[in-house]
């Protein structure tokens, strides 16, 4: 049997999956965040903003206003309070801690240079002295930016990636 929806029908479907059209809460909490980030699955992070940084987005179109730190304890709190790591799903992304394990075997890939970026891949070999320095530095100093290293800022516009960027990258 098929069943046919409208375009408008089929707009509303695909809207209320992605968690649009339910009353916002009054007061957000943690569990209504953490309910956003197992619906969507992942939230994209992205550094170009002109409002506010691409993770936070997700959860106010759905929740409205909310308190920001909530999703900042989630991902980079005490480790007691996160619920959320970073990593490369299609895109650099916060994920919910349980679909850890699930891409433990693409972590595994990259780190023996089997996959991600081509340009990248020496890095799980030749070049991975130098990855293994830069992240012995930020063991040590705490969070840095890659133009905190000597040789940081890379030439040529956007993707003129230094060496230490690439580093960072696939360390990522």
């Amino acid at each position: 049997m098929t069943v046919r929806i409208s375009l408008a029908q089929a707009r509303r479907i695909a809207l209320a999956a992605q968690g649009f059209g339910v009353a916002r809460p009054a007061a957000v909490d943690r569990g209504h965040l953490r309910r956003i980030v197992e619906r969507l699955g992942l939230h994209q992070i992205d550094s170009v903003n002109v409002l506010v940084r691409a993770h936070y987005l997700p959860a106010f179109s759905r929740l409205g206003s909310y308190d920001r730190a909530l999703l900042d304890r989630a991902a980079w709190g005490r480790r007691s309070e996160r619920r959320l790591f970073e990593y490369w799903a299609h895109e650099a992304s916060l994920l919910p801690l349980e679909c850890h394990p699930l891409l433990r075997w693409r972590m595994a890939a990259a780190d023996r240079g089997e996959s991600g970026w081509s340009g990248l891949r020496p890095y799980a070999h030749e070049q991975r002295p130098r990855a293994e320095a830069i992240l012995a530095r930020i063991r040590d100093d705490g969070p840095l930016a890659s133009s905190d290293f000597a040789e940081g800022k890379g030439g040529g516009g956007w993707w003129g990636w230094s060496e230490t960027k690439q580093a960072l990258e696939w360390l990522f």
